[in-house]
């Protein structure tokens, strides 16, 4: 009788699906900690480089994003990251246009930097602005509720949790937006919270929910093998509170500061006991 080929035995270290991508994940997140550095570097030394460099400080959201569709590449066709980044980033964009229109859903806010002074234009980095956000939250929400993926509603938690560390990141970033001029609030109806109308809030939490269910399809793992865990969300996260936290200290944000630290230390703490072992977890 033949002898059956003798089936090869999986890798000892999971490796990623795509190789292609995972050959410029490092560069693209090098980028990233070196335009970080580097605005640090910036605001330590009190460089005003004028209203023609304004550009420069948004520039984090466009090269963050790019870094974290590049990540999940690695695991993920590069069409499903087409997709999830078209849909995701049309959808957000177009809330902020209706906005701008009409002060739905977000309250009354008009940008500063766009171009020429126009008012009514949503920049062109919103949109990488909120997919960052919205990646690098599933990410991290994936990462803590990992030990809990056999509960019934694990998808609706992870939802749940995203939008609700996404708001929390816009409660962190609104007092920089305002320093930096991105965008400035109307007179508004609703309560100010954080500097911001009350109806943000609810709306940045609805919006993205709702974008998130969207774009979640194109995010699954269709092909369940091992691989490993993916820490890219994290570090990104990191990166952009140090981002943050930069611009509070260079404007004297000390509760913004605390702030800044306290969700740093509650994601670090969700995070290792999400993937520890279950006698090293806190």
């Amino acid at each position: 009788m033949p002898v059956s080929a003798t089936p090869p035995e999986p890798p000892a270290t999971p490796e990623w699906i795509h190789s292609g991508p995972a050959a410029w994940h490092h560069p693209i997140l090098g980028l990233l900690v070196f335009w970080v550095l580097g605005e640090g570097v910036r605001l330590a030394l009190n460089l005003d480089f004028g209203r023609d460099w304004d550009w420069v400080p948004p520039m984090v959201w466009p090269i963050a994003a790019l870094s974290l569709l590049i990540g999940l590449s690695r695991r993920l066709p590069g069409q499903s990251m087409v997709a999830a980044a078209i849909v995701g980033g049309g959808m957000l964009f177009g809330a902020d246009w209706l906005d701008v229109q009409t002060g739905i859903p977000f309250g009354p806010r008009q940008y500063v930097i766009p171009l020429q002074g126009e008012t009514n234009v949503v920049p062109p980095w919103m949109p990488c602005l909120w997919l960052t956000l919205l990646l690098t939250c599933r990410g991290v929400s994936r990462l803590i509720l990992k030990p809990h993926r056999d509960w019934e509603y694990y998808g609706l938690w992870v939802l749940g949790l995203s939008a609700c560390l996404v708001t929390a990141e816009l409660g962190l970033l609104e007092s920089v937006a305002q320093h930096l001029h991105w965008w400035r609030w109307g007179d508004s109806r609703s309560w100010m919270i954080g500097g911001a109308p009350a109806v943000y809030w609810l709306g940045s939490g609805t919006v993205s929910l709702l974008a998130l269910a969207f774009i979640t399809p194109w995010l699954l793992n269709k092909r369940p093998v091992p691989q490993p865990t993916d820490l890219h969300p994290v570090w990104i996260w990191l990166l952009l509170a140090g981002w943050i936290a930069e611009h509070q200290w260079a404007t004297h944000e000390v509760n913004g500061l605390i702030a800044n630290g306290v969700l740093c230390l509650g994601v670090f703490i969700g995070v290792w006991r999400g993937i520890a072992p279950r006698s090293l977890r806190i």
